[in-house]
């Protein structure tokens, strides 16, 4: 039975929903819900460097990967094509302006032109979270990843 539970309540957060719309959803008590969530969640926290994540998940070129390394500032061009990327990842906006120190208004001019792309594109909606790991240090990395209403 616990096996079933599990499987309902990963099925549902990877289309989006919260704990609580489970519950309603499902009838299953939020205590359980909560205990299995926060075991799925926990199994699904992927750990790596920021260049790591930078290479393998986003695919920035080298000469940008290079630029954010050393926390030289980027053209215009690599910023919105960056933004892009990370928008289109997942990425809150807040880490974004961490990695390549930006305002969120430019990052929110970027968002508003990818509308339509961001609905197309389909995100593991199970993987909420990435930690990057980066000379010791552990950032946490939000992903959005609900569908707009």
């Amino acid at each position: 039975m616990k096996l079933f539970i599990k499987e309902v309540i990963i099925k549902l957060q990877a289309k989006g929903f919260s704990n609580r719309d489970i519950n309603a959803i499902t009838h299953f008590s939020r205590k359980k819900i909560n205990e299995l969530s926060a075991t799925i969640s926990e199994k699904l926290v992927k750990t790596c460097s920021l260049k790591e994540f930078l290479e393998d998940e986003l695919v920035v070129s080298a000469n940008v990967l290079e630029n954010i390394l050393s926390s030289r500032a980027l053209s215009g061009i690599e910023k919105t094509d960056f933004v892009t990327k990370a928008l289109l990842y997942g990425c809150t906006y807040d880490f974004i302006v961490q990695v390549i120190g930006i305002s969120k208004g430019v990052i929110s001019q970027v968002s508003k032109t990818l509308h339509d792309d961001r609905l197309a594109i389909a995100i593991n909606k199970i993987k909420k979270k990435v930690a990057l790991v980066d000379d010791g240090v552990e950032k946490r990395v939000s992903i959005t990843t609900r569908e707009k209403k």
